[in-house]
């Protein structure tokens, strides 16, 4: 029965507020889902079930407690063997997530991506910045969702949502306050029902979907160089990865591009920027 079903993931959401990581993780040459990662996991472990199916069902719809109980031993055995036991109690949510959200992710993946560095490193790196920002963006996120998905009727709903998306930007944005009255008219108008939309509303929502992201990964990138600048001598950064944090940062990288007919979106432009400066690095 659906009731018996564990599911293993929650439903994420392409609003750009917080950008799937799936995104970050696609291009830097990884597998974008999590059923994909897990079964990546398995095989290096040497860990033969369950298959790719079962592990697609388990993130999608959900599998038996027994299949469920399997996977999550298969997770915890391979952290043992890579000595990522605390990483594993460190992410494991002590609440239930909300659906519709990506912060939990994003944090999940920044842990494992910082654990992965520190076993390499004498001098333990530690990101207090870039973590704060990544739990106060998921926290605002969060509250976002929870009024998209509340009961009350459609009109009192939209009226949290607004409130919700309004007060997130303000406090956890770098958006005017112009930007943010535009663009919360822009949310109310995305969630009516039955409501054709004008080309002048497209280009709003468009405008709203690009700043977000853009401001995102602004503050995400300034938060963690902020955390690396004290640390470059004792880490012995490249050549490369010093000049990029230093005298770039990949700001600029931030701006789309028209190449041979084909848009490049300021993300994929800002993600192939420091892939070449970690690759560069060795």
């Amino acid at each position: 029965m659906t009731k018996d079903k564990v599911k293993i993931d929650i439903l994420g959401s392409l609003f750009p507020f917080i950008p799937p990581v799936s995104e970050l993780i696609g291009w830097l040459g990884g597998p974008k889902e999590l059923h994909t990662q897990l079964y990546w996991m398995q095989k290096e472990n040497q860990q033969h079930k369950p298959d790719l199916k079962t592990l697609r069902k388990a993130c999608q719809v959900g599998v038996t407690p027994r299949s469920a109980a399997t996977i999550k031993a298969n997770i915890y055995e391979a952290a043992e063997g890579m000595g990522f036991n605390e990483l594993i109690e460190g992410i494991t949510p002590v609440e239930p997530l909300v659906n519709g959200t990506n912060g939990a992710k994003w944090s999940a993946q920044a842990s494992g991506f910082l654990n992965g560095i520190n076993r390499h490193q004498t001098e333990k790196l530690k990101l207090p910045r870039t973590f704060a920002f990544l739990e106060k963006r998921a926290q605002a996120e969060s509250q976002m969702m929870l009024a998209l998905q509340n009961d009350a009727p459609n009109e009192k709903r939209l009226a949290l949502l607004h409130i919700a998306f309004c007060e997130a930007c303000q406090h956890y944005t770098l958006l005017s306050p112009q930007q943010i009255q535009a663009y919360g008219i822009v949310i109310i108008d995305a969630n009516l029902t039955g409501h054709s939309r004008t080309l002048k509303q497209v280009a709003e929502a468009l405008k709203c979907s690009f700043n977000l992201r853009v401001d995102f990964y602004h503050q995400l990138l300034t938060n963690f160089m902020a955390d690396m600048l004290p640390l470059r001598k004792s880490l012995r950064l490249s050549a490369s990865l010093d000049d990029a944090l230093v005298n770039h940062g990949a700001m600029g990288r931030m701006l789309p591009l028209m190449r041979q007919g084909k848009l490049i979106t300021p993300t994929e432009r800002l993600y192939a920027y420091w892939r070449r400066a970690f690759l560069d690095a060795g």
